[in-house]
C-alpha cells in the first residue's frame, strides 16, 4: 500500500510539466507537500491517535510548508531578474521555513517545533521545544562536493551571497552540448562562460530547492531506518540524503521524456521561476 502512495504522489508532483508560469506551480507546491506531509504523519502515528485526525493535521501543515517554499521560490526568481544574488538568502530563509515545517507535519510534530537549514556539507537546525541548536554532516553532498571540486573552480563570493556550493567549470561539456549549468543534490556547477549569468545561477539554484522538496521521503522511512543499529548510531552525525537519491531519479526519468525538453517538470519550473525558458533540445 505504501508504494502505490508513493507511485500517486510522485505522479502528483510529475504532472505539472506542462506548466509554463510561476503562479501554475502554487497548487503542484502546496499541492504535493499536503498529501506528502498527510501520508508521513500516518506513517509516524503515534500509538491511539485516531488516523483520519492525523492526516488531516499533516495536510494541514503539509500545506502551510508548501506555501512558504512556493514564497521562497518565488523570491529567488528575482535573482534571474534583478540580476543579484541578494535574494538568495531571503528566498533560502522562506524556503527552509517552509521546509520544516513540511518535514515536521510529516513526521507528525508540532510543525513550528523544529528548523533545519542545509548550508553547504552541513544541516544546521534548531529544536524549539529543547533550545538546541545541532549540526549533521550531509554524506551524499559531501561526496559529490569533492568530486566536482577536482573538475571545477570553487566560487567562493557566489557561495557565500547565496548559501549554496557553487562552482564553475567547462570540463562536462560531454554532458550536454547545450550546457550552461547543472545541479546534483545541492552542488551547482555552473559553465564558466555562465558563471556570471544570474538567469543560470537563479535557475539552478531553484533545483537544489527541488532536492530538498523530497524531504518527506525521510520522514517516511524513519521508522524503518531506524531499527537499524548502524543508522541508529550514525544519524547521529550524518544526515541520510535519501531525498537526494528520489530526486535524481525522478529527474531522469522525467529527462528521458521525448514530449521536448520543458516536459520535464522539474526544469518547466526552475524556468518559470526565473524566466528562463528558451529554444533547447537538452540541458540548462
Amino acid at each position: 500500500m505504501r508504494h502505490i502512495i508513493f507511485l500517486i504522489v510522485i505522479g502528483i508532483y510529475c504532472e505539472g510539466q506542462a506548466q509554463r508560469n510561476a503562479k501554475d506551480y502554487a497548487f503542484i507546491n502546496i499541492g504535493f507537500h499536503s498529501v506528502v506531509a498527510g501520508v508521513g504523519a500516518v506513517i509516524n502515528k503515534k500509538e491511539g491517535e485516531k488516523t483520519g485526525r492525523t492526516f488531516i493535521k499533516g495536510l494541514l501543515g503539509g500545506a502551510a510548508g508548501g506555501s512558504l517554499m512556493y514564497s521562497g521560490k518565488l523570491l529567488t526568481g528575482n535573482i534571474s531578474k534583478e540580476n543579484t544574488l541578494g535574494y538568495a538568502w531571503p528566498g533560502k530563509i522562506i524556503y527552509s521555513a517552509g521546509n520544516s515545517i513540511m518535514e515536521n507535519a510529516a513526521m507528525n510534530r508540532p510543525v513550528l517545533s523544529q528548523f533545519h537549514m542545509n548550508i553547504g556539507i552541513v544541516r544546521l537546525g534548531y529544536d524549539f521545544t529543547k533550545s538546541k541548536i545541532n549540526a549533521k554532516v550531509l554524506p551524499l553532498t559531501t561526496i559529490i562536493t569533492a568530486y566536482i571540486a577536482t573538475q571545477s573552480k570553487f566560487e567562493a563570493v557566489k557561495s557565500l551571497c547565496s548559501g549554496e556550493i557553487i562552482f564553475s567549470s567547462n570540463k562536462f561539456n560531454s554532458l550536454d552540448l547545450d550546457f550552461r549549468g547543472f545541479t546534483v543534490g545541492n552542488v551547482v556547477v555552473l559553465h564558466s562562460n555562465y558563471a556570471q549569468n544570474y538567469q543560470t545561477i537563479g535557475h539552478e539554484i531553484i533545483h537544489t530547492f527541488q532536492n530538498n522538496d523530497f524531504n518527506f521521503t525521510n520522514a517516511w522511512i524513519l521508522t524503518l531506518a531506524d531499527k537499524n543499529n548502524f543508522y541508529r548510531t550514525t544519524s547521529k552525525y550524518l544526515y541520510y540524503e535519501f531525498n537526494t537519491l528520489l530526486n535524481q531519479a525522478a529527474y531522469w526519468l522525467q529527462y528521458r521524456n521525448d514530449d521536448g525538453y520543458y516536459s520535464n517538470v522539474f526544469e518547466s519550473e526552475a524556468a518559470a521561476f526565473t524566466h528562463t525558458f528558451r529554444n533547447v533540445s537538452s540541458g540548462n
